[in-house]
């Protein structure tokens, strides 16, 4: 325990170092959604509130998302000297590094909770935000372990085909555009981790927002606890290949 929140403290303070430079990324990224979706979309998923608040809404867990699994992806080049010592198991890198990429999430996720209470749609089960939360840092720590154990022999290709990539599905799923849940990317939402996170988080901060079945539940945290199981084992199993790749 006294390892890892060694490891949380020295990757928080070099975030907090570096911290304005991904939030005007964000920020960009969020001003050019409101832009472009806001005259097409007016209103949230036709629940009530004001596009802008629905935007925040959903922006909060993906930023974090992104942020996370990015970090995870590069974890053990950024510890590459601890992990190459042996000062630090690699297993314990990746959830480190997620927790700390928190810090990326709160800004956007307290503008959200703002933007709804002056719009007058939070709901009574705004308090239920930390479960959104967990299910943000379950989702980074699994997908991040799983990106993480095929990092090192690819170099840092991998984190630059994740940003790509994560980049492209921020423009073309319900995350931004609520059209597009009137066409076919509804179902393919219903099995997307992140899909789940963001409707969680929309039903905590919007009254008209339907929140996620109990199915969709069981299923996104049913497959993160596979990909969490499979990451942490392959991460403990090549934690020599490890040392000698980096």
């Amino acid at each position: 325990m006294r390892e890892w929140m060694a490891l949380l403290a020295a990757d928080t303070a070099g975030r907090m170092r570096g911290y304005a430079a991904p939030f005007l990324s964000d920020a960009v990224q969020a001003a050019a959604a409101l832009f472009l979706f806001a005259a097409v979309s007016p209103l949230g998923a036709q629940s009530g509130a004001p596009y802008a608040v629905w935007l925040l809404a959903g922006l909060a867990p993906w930023f974090y998302y992104e942020n996370a699994l990015l970090a995870s992806a590069n974890a053990y080049f950024v510890f590459a000297p601890l992990v190459r010592r042996d000062l630090c198991r690699s297993a314990l890198v990746p959830p480190a590094r997620v927790a700390a990429a928190l810090l990326h999430a709160l800004p956007w996720l307290l503008a959200a909770l703002a933007g709804a209470a002056a719009a007058g749609c939070l709901p009574p089960r705004w308090y239920l935000l930390p479960y959104c939360l967990l299910c943000g840092m379950a989702q980074g720590v699994a997908e991040g372990y799983f990106a993480a154990m095929f990092a090192p022999f690819f170099g840092r290709f991998v984190a630059r085909g994740m940003r790509l990539t994560l980049s492209l599905l921020f423009w073309f799923t319900p995350v931004a555009w609520p059209a597009a849940r009137a066409g076919g990317l509804a179902a393919a939402q219903w099995f997307s981790p992140i899909g789940y996170v963001v409707d969680a988080t929309r039903a905590c901060l919007i009254a008209g927002a339907p929140p996620p079945t109990w199915q969709r539940a069981l299923w996104f945290w049913c497959a993160m606890a596979a990909l969490a199981a499979l990451g942490a084992l392959g991460s403990s199993r090549l934690h020599e290949p490890y040392r000698e790749v980096l």
